[in-house]
């Protein structure tokens, strides 16, 4: 592992947890063995049996796998729990165990950003003289960055930890040797890049603390079949957020036709003012494809009972533009349908205050048809709106909804 990492050469390092032999008796000492070989990157994985493999054909016959009904085959991605009976560890504490192996390999071994940068560095430092010039161009190009951008992160760094005593002397010791092998460049970028890398955390972690979470964007493609499925649903499953790129694509070459009309017409005195380019800031780019990639996915179940029942689990983003098309797609279905509509909060990963407001206001005359259920799982910085529903709408937590879903 060691000679890899002298090179330059970044190690990733995949652990199981769960296997057969795996007992709550030994489980620390297997997560300590891995751990111990310091690699660049770690990643713990359940050991999880996947429709297909012999394992789950095993574990089917011996009747150990969960039902959809105990467990969802979403879940089965080996981050989270078993899909099924583990002859030893006890169902529920495999959550546990995998969030303290990664903070064991944490502690241990540092940062993995911190440990990437020291590999770099240490076959930067032992190729940088190499007799081939393609080596040496390919370290050169490798560490590209040392002296500045990477020198400002490893400074943040160790201002981060500089409570910690492990981390402050590992982090201190790779600034050192960034001081040492990059002179007066690395000592100037590190201080004034890393105070700004030093802000943005501060910032990130206290937006982290208020109940933050990232969503990736998904991407998926359906056959005719799904699409069809998808039509004849009695409800959208998807609500998007119009495409600004293309907007802007259209408008900033619209301007720049104009420019080159006027230019090649209207008489200037002045050439150097015949020259103008239209082109989208980057930053505004970047923030048109964030917007886009907000989005609102909606599940719908339809009980059949005494009264129809359609329940409507959301997950992902909820702002002003989806809260919009969101009403008055309710509102299209309770015009042209009977029954009740349960709505269930609780996979909401964003939301704006306001716009969540103005959705329950605007749907306050239909509150005798509407039940709103975990609201409660929403962040705390919408109690008002959360008491303002609680109101004027009937609110039940999960159990009572899944009861009355159930019909």
């Amino acid at each position: 592992m060691a000679d890899l990492q002298s090179h330059g050469i970044g190690v990733l390092g995949s652990t199981i947890i769960g296997l057969e032999h795996h007992r709550p008796e030994n489980i620390a000492e297997h997560i300590a063995h891995a751990v111990s070989h310091a690699t660049d990157f770690h990643q713990f994985m359940l050991y999880t049996p996947l429709p297909g493999t012999p394992l789950h054909a095993q574990l089917q016959t011996r009747g150990l796998l969960f039902s959809e009904a105990e467990f969802s085959a979403a879940d089965t991605h080996g981050q989270y729990r078993f899909n099924y009976r583990h002859p030893h560890i006890p169902a529920g504490s495999e959550t546990e165990l995998l969030r303290g192996a990664f903070q064991q390999d944490f502690a241990v071994n540092g940062p993995s950003l911190f440990r990437m940068f020291r590999t770099k560095l240490r076959g930067w430092q032992r190729h940088k003289h190499h007799p081939d010039a393609r080596v040496r161009a390919r370290f050169q190009w490798e560490a590209r960055g040392l002296a500045t951008s990477v020198a400002g992160a490893v400074w943040a760094m160790h201002r981060w930890y500089r409570h910690d005593d492990a981390l402050r002397e590992k982090t201190g010791a790779l600034l050192r040797s960034l001081y040492a092998e990059f002179g007066w460049k690395a000592r100037i970028s590190a201080p004034l890049l890393g105070r700004i890398v030093s802000v943005t955390t501060r910032r990130e972690a206290r937006r982290l603390e208020r109940g933050w979470t990232y969503e990736p964007p998904v991407v998926y493609e359906k056959n005719e079949r799904a699409q069809a499925l998808d039509q004849a649903a009695p409800f959208p499953a998807v609500i998007s957020m119009p495409r600004l790129q293309t907007i802007a694509e259209k408008v900033v070459p619209t301007f720049a036709v104009f420019a080159k009309i006027k230019a090649r017409h209207c008489a200037y005195r002045q050439a150097r003012i015949l020259r103008k380019t239209y082109r989208v800031p980057v930053s505004h780019t970047a923030a048109a494809a964030l917007w886009e990639r907000s989005r609102l996915r909606i599940k719908a179940q339809l009980a059949a009972g005494q009264s129809r029942l359609l329940r409507l689990d959301l997950h992902g983003v909820f702002n002003g533009w989806i809260g919009r098309q969101f009403r008055q797609r309710i509102e299209d279905y309770l015009r042209d349908n009977t029954g009740h509509i349960v709505i269930n909060f609780s996979g909401l990963t964003a939301v704006e205050r306001a716009a969540l407001l103005r959705f329950l206001k605007t749907l306050r005359s239909h509150s005798e048809r509407i039940k709103l259920m975990n609201l409660d799982a929403l962040k705390a910085d919408v109690a008002d709106v959360v008491a303002y529903a609680r109101t004027y709408f009937d609110v039940t937590a999960e159990a009572a909804g899944a009861a009355e879903t159930g019909g």
